[in-house]
């Protein structure tokens, strides 16, 4: 028997689109079953295709976070030939990302008996894995630095660290404490003169990806945490395996904070009632 949960502590991009496209399928997957196993949320039937995004971004999340813990400022810096080294190349790497992923499928009893036929077509896909990840991360500009970054969390709630100095910083979290939005950056690099958003997509162009960015940089203008200064975000960048995709940035956060709210006070309202309502797909 599902049990129902309540709003989010916070929504991010990803949620709110859920809640759009079906409130009751969103409910359905962050209720508890605990008949069924013992994680939070329905148990989910991941495609073969979700599986190896998630595979690549894991690996290029590995390779940036070593390269900015070596305090790197280019791929071609003598660091960062050692840094990929130490992590045994990019095939390791993709290898890795496999075995993490598939072993985090490990206890989902819809995908349980699918997991040793998956994992074994990964490996046979892995070149193209490899190929994915390095392009990403050669594509990637760095700006060196200066060893720290916010704490690490791995929990749904954000714990504030420190500001984000000068630098490229993997996965950052940020957040509007007052609207109960936040977003989890894949790299913010801040120079001198400028501060970049970037966020890493591993499949084809959508509309949505310049609506995701735009959300981060709003959550960059008010987390008072991370960017106490309130420098401006000066670039917003989408990375695809093919080119750098630049989003304009907007001349007014407000208002994009105000369609923001809107869309969490529809979204709350869509999933008030238990159960919430249905809306069927499209496809």
């Amino acid at each position: 028997v599902a049990r129902w949960s309540g709003p989010p502590e916070y929504w991010s991009f990803s949620s709110l689109k859920e809640v759009k496209l079906c409130p009751r399928r969103y409910a359905l997957t962050r209720a508890t079953y605990p008949s069924l196993w013992k994680r939070s949320g329905h148990p989910p039937r991941t495609t073969e295709q979700a599986v190896i995004g998630t595979v690549i971004h894991k690996g290029v999340e590995t390779v940036i976070r070593a390269l900015h813990d070596a305090r790197c400022d280019s791929m071609s810096d003598v660091r960062a030939v050692s840094t990929l080294r130490s992590l045994g190349g990019y095939s390791s790497i993709a290898t890795s990302s496999i075995d993490m992923v598939v072993a985090d499928l490990k206890g989902n009893p819809r995908m349980e008996h699918r997991l040793e036929r998956m994992h074994d077509r990964l490996l046979q896909r892995m070149p193209d894995l490899r190929t994915a990840i390095q392009t990403l991360v050669s594509r990637t500009s760095l700006v060196a630095s200066d060893g720290h970054s916010p704490t690490k969390n791995d929990s749904s709630n954000y714990v504030a660290s420190r500001q984000i100095g000068q630098g490229s910083h993997p996965e950052v979290r940020l957040v509007d404490k007052s609207e109960r939005l936040m977003g989890r950056v894949d790299l913010v690099t801040v120079d001198t003169e400028s501060v970049e958003l970037l966020d890493y997509k591993s499949g084809q162009p959508a509309d949505d990806h310049a609506d995701q960015l735009r959300l981060y940089g709003y959550l960059w203008s008010c987390d008072e945490v991370a960017n106490p200064n309130e420098l401006p975000v000066t670039d917003l960048t989408v990375m695809y395996r093919d080119r750098r995709s630049s989003v304009p940035v907007p001349s007014d956060w407000e208002t994009v904070g105000e369609g923001l709210r809107e869309q969490v006070k529809s979204a709350e309202a869509s999933i008030a009632n238990n159960p919430p309502k249905t809306i069927p797909s499209s496809d």
